[in-house]
């Protein structure tokens, strides 16, 4: 298990709502990979889920941030996601 993987992980208030809506899109979710990971057009975007409320970024995260040579997202909302990964609204 990767060293970054968070134990006893909770969801963010928004993550099911943003899941909910790339999944309507067509757009490949997998849940459980701190928080999601995302695959459209060929390519994965790791995306961590936070609520303004709530953003608070643990020592994990902080050395991952840090360390990390891939893409990495911290998204508050769908539109968010939808921004990085290049969707456009039809």
């Amino acid at each position: 298990m990767s060293k970054f993987r968070k134990h006893n992980h909770r969801a963010d208030g928004n993550q099911k709502e943003i899941v909910d809506g790339l999944r309507k899109l067509g757009i490949s979710v997998e849940v459980g990979h701190d928080d999601i990971l995302v695959g459209y057009q060929g390519k994965n975007y790791w995306v961590e889920i936070k609520t303004k409320d709530r953003f608070v970024i643990g020592e994990n995260q902080k050395e991952l941030l840090k360390n990390w040579k891939g893409q990495y997202l911290v998204a508050f909302s769908l539109d968010d996601v939808l921004e990085e990964i290049g969707f456009k609204h039809d």
